[in-house]
């Protein structure tokens, strides 16, 4: 496993949610984003995932990250393999379920469970520019992505634990506090 130390971690947590933000915002004023605006885009949620998990030193939320987005990937190729549609441009029978969209949502489902909707919410609207993407370019219906994004929910409902909140406890012969974090 890489090890970062904290600076070098919250550097790399800056740089990847400016650039999010930055194409977003460029992006917004042309209406949609193109596909490779969309395809970075997605992989710079697949990264956050990882940074924000390496910044707060959680290995356990990046073993479920890891597992959340293999399994969300496996069920939507699957998935594509079995429905067998063909895309809105007619390009190949790989319509449904929108994979952009279950990426996109795999890395803003797992920020938002497991560390709140402080990376959440903005996850969550790169993920939503993603998946319009797909559907303003002609290559998936509305359904497709509605459906790539359910699955990546559902897989980070069930694999993703809610990161540790704080506790304390006392009693009369013992002070115990446990510091976690859940923003």
């Amino acid at each position: 496993m890489i090890s970062l130390n904290r600076r070098t971690t919250k550097t790399l947590t800056t740089l990847v949610v400016l650039a999010s933000s930055i194409a977003g915002v460029g992006n917004a004023r042309a209406n949609s984003l193109n596909d490779t605006d969309a395809d970075n885009l997605r992989t710079l949620l697949l990264l956050s995932g990882v940074a924000v998990a390496g910044y707060h030193r959680d290995a356990t939320g990046l073993r479920q990250f890891g597992s959340s987005v293999l399994l969300t990937s496996g069920i939507t190729l699957a998935a594509k393999a079995l429905v067998d549609s063909e895309r809105p441009n007619g390009l190949d029978n790989d319509s449904f379920p929108s994979g952009h969209a279950a990426t996109a949502f795999s890395g803003a489902g797992f920020l938002h469970r497991r560390y709140g909707w402080k990376y959440g919410l903005p996850a969550y609207l790169v993920a939503t520019s993603v998946a319009i993407s797909r559907v303003e370019n002609n290559h998936h219906r509305i359904v497709d992505v509605a459906a790539g994004s359910l699955i990546a929910l559902l897989v980070n409902q069930r694999l993703v634990s809610t990161g540790p909140t704080l506790q304390a406890r006392i009693s009369a012969t013992n002070l115990s506090v446990a510091l976690h974090y859940r923003f």
